[in-house]
C-alpha cells in the first residue's frame, strides 16, 4: 500500500482539503465546548419534551467526535489511491453510524 507524494497532488486540492479540515475542527470544537447546540440536526427543531431526553454532555461529545473524524478523513483522501479509497470510505461510512447509533442510545437519558 502505497500513499501519493504530497507533491504528487495538487496544490489546489491542498488548500481545499486543508480549508475543509479546518472548517470540520472549528465546528467540532465549537460543539464540544457547548456553545454550538442549535448546530446539531434535529436538535434545534425538537421539542423542550424531547430535548430533555438527551444527555447533552453526551451528545456533544459524540457530534463532535463526528466532526474530528470527518476532518481526518477529508485530510487523508487526496493521499490514498483507489483500493485505499474504498477502504478508507467503508471505514468512515462504519464510524458514522456507530456515531449514530451513539447518539440513539448512549445520548438518551
Amino acid at each position: 500500500m502505497k500513499l501519493y507524494a504530497i507533491s504528487e497532488v495538487p496544490v489546489a486540492v491542498l488548500w481545499i482539503v486543508f480549508f475543509l479540515s479546518a472548517v470540520l475542527v472549528v465546528l467540532g470544537l465549537v460543539i464540544i465546548s457547548g456553545k454550538g447546540d442549535e448546530l446539531i440536526a434535529g436538535y434545534n427543531t425538537a421539542s423542550e419534551k424531547e430535548k430533555a431526553g438527551y444527555h447533552m454532555r453526551r451528545l456533544r461529545f459524540i457530534i463532535g467526535m463526528l466532526l474530528f473524524g470527518g476532518a481526518f478523513y477529508v485530510l487523508l483522501i487526496p493521499f490514498l489511491q483507489i483500493m485505499q479509497e474504498l477502504v478508507a470510505m467503508s471505514a468512515f461510512i462504519l464510524f458514522a453510524l456507530t456515531g449514530v447509533v451513539l447518539a440513539n442510545t448512549w445520548a438518551k437519558k
